[in-house]
């Protein structure tokens, strides 16, 4: 395999990898206010691994839980 196709391979394959790290989409403070059942899934979920999960998606999961009280 050429030097060029190694790189272009791998840049491909970064550039799918990135995509594939946003945020669950639709999980906004709003939806998650207004799914009592997927907020506490998603509270247990941050709780048991808030590093794993990350701020992105365990922040608007506490703000919909402090909308909701």
């Amino acid at each position: 395999m050429s030097p060029f196709n190694i790189f272009a391979s791998l840049s491909l394959v970064t550039l799918l990898v990135s995509c594939g790290q946003s945020s669950a989409p639709g999980e906004t403070v709003e939806s998650l206010a207004a799914d009592p059942e997927r907020l506490k899934e998603l509270r247990q979920q941050c709780k048991l691994s808030r590093a794993a999960l990350g701020v992105e998606l365990c922040n608007p999961v506490a703000d919909a839980s402090h909308r909701r009280s």
